[in-house]
């Protein structure tokens, strides 16, 4: 659904935020409502592109900043369109126009204008899976459990020997072999 405000009544932002908080209120309070949230644009159709700097990049000159598009949302809006958050947290209802400024990035964006946070995020994302999935392997045990990580770091240690000794054991058979004959 799309709004339009009319500028006459609503031409100040306080006017307009409390228009759109109420609406989302009062939308999130129907029956069957699971989540409601409010967006400038919808997700592939941008409707504000900008150059910018960010926080930590070389400044360089306005025309060679990249430009991003840039699209205001409530802070529901990553579970009503089932985006997963990677790192850093969501938009809670603390952010808002007053300072500090916040904002949610793409994978693509970390990647690009923070590479070496993107390994660490990569390697985090990979950590917290596996444990949720020991977790759920796990009857009644936590997946940080000192003595699960250690008979883990043993299974996997003799399955990595395992691995590699057996395939060596049978080419040494296959090279004796044939140096007899």
């Amino acid at each position: 659904m799309q709004i339009m405000l009319p500028p006459a009544k609503y031409g100040q932002p306080a006017k307009s935020i409390a228009f759109y908080n109420s609406t989302l209120q009062r939308v999130r309070s129907m029956p069957g409502v699971e989540a409601a949230a409010i967006s400038t644009a919808l997700p592939i159709f941008a409707t504000h592109s900008t150059p910018v700097l960010f926080e930590g990049q070389p400044a360089v000159a306005l025309g060679q900043r990249p430009i991003v598009n840039i699209q205001q949302i409530s802070p529901d809006y990553s579970k009503v369109m089932r985006v997963p958050l990677i790192a850093g947290r969501l938009f809670n209802d603390h952010d808002d126009a007053q300072p500090p400024k916040v904002g949610l990035v793409n994978q693509t964006a970390v990647q690009r204008f923070w590479p070496a946070l993107a390994g660490i995020l990569i390697g985090g994302v990979a950590s917290l899976s596996l444990t949720r999935m020991m977790s759920s392997l796990l009857h009644q045990t936590s997946a940080n459990d000192p003595t699960t990580l250690a008979a883990s770091a043993a299974l996997f240690t003799t399955v990595g020997l395992l691995a590699s000794y057996v395939p060596a054991r049978g080419h040494a058979r296959r090279s004796h072999r044939s140096a007899a004959s």
